[in-house]
């Protein structure tokens, strides 16, 4: 019995996709168990062991997934240690480098780095532009029900038209904070601000 070409060929076709889809997995994985393993460095007191293997590791990264979410590490690395256009070049990395802007990883992934670009522009005396991020990542995140997103975006706008001399606008968004938000910090930061508010 012959086996006729097109069948080999099919056969063949099958047996290399097979493979691949098996490699590209195990390096996803792989490349998956690096990134938590950069973030575990970073947020126990390892930042600049996390910071070092994330600049290796960036170069040899193939998927987007941990392209991404090493340069968003980057960015925070950078914010924390106030290298703000490091930070914010970073973040502009993360963005531009993630693929799929509707599941929810993608969305909080955007929202972060809405936050580090506003957290960033008002570091550098660019209220405006800190304005802008805060009220694109509350959008976003009251879209997606992204909550706790929600308001630390409002509590952070709320502390830029502070700083615009907005103060009516300010004690609203806090007042919302306190109201709404389930995080303590939020609500005692939000508590904190209306005493000086009304101090002043």
């Amino acid at each position: 019995m012959f086996i006729k070409p097109q069948n080999i060929f099919v056969f063949l076709f099958l047996c290399y996709t097979s493979i691949c889809i098996a490699q590209t997995t195990a390096v996803i994985d792989s490349e998956n168990k690096k990134v938590n393993q950069l973030f575990y460095y970073f947020n126990n007191g390892s930042e600049t062991k996390a910071y070092r293997e994330a600049h290796k590791s960036l170069r040899t990264f193939k998927s987007n997934n941990a392209i991404t979410n090493t340069n968003l590490l980057l960015a925070y690395y950078h914010n924390r240690y106030v290298a703000i256009d490091s930070s914010i070049y970073y973040t502009h990395q993360a963005l531009n480098s993630k693929k799929n802007v509707n599941d929810s990883l993608g969305v909080r992934l955007t929202i972060l780095s809405y936050q580090l670009l506003a957290l960033n522009n008002k570091n550098k005396g660019l209220y405006q532009e800190s304005k802008k991020w805060h009220i694109k990542g509350a959008e976003l995140s009251e879209k997606h029900n992204e909550t706790n997103l929600y308001y630390t975006h409002l509590h952070g706008l709320a502390s830029t038209y502070v700083t615009l001399g907005k103060t009516e606008e300010a004690l609203e968004l806090f007042e919302k904070c306190i109201k709404f938000s389930n995080d303590e910090e939020l609500i005692l930061g939000s508590y904190i601000n209306l005493g000086s508010i009304y101090s002043s």
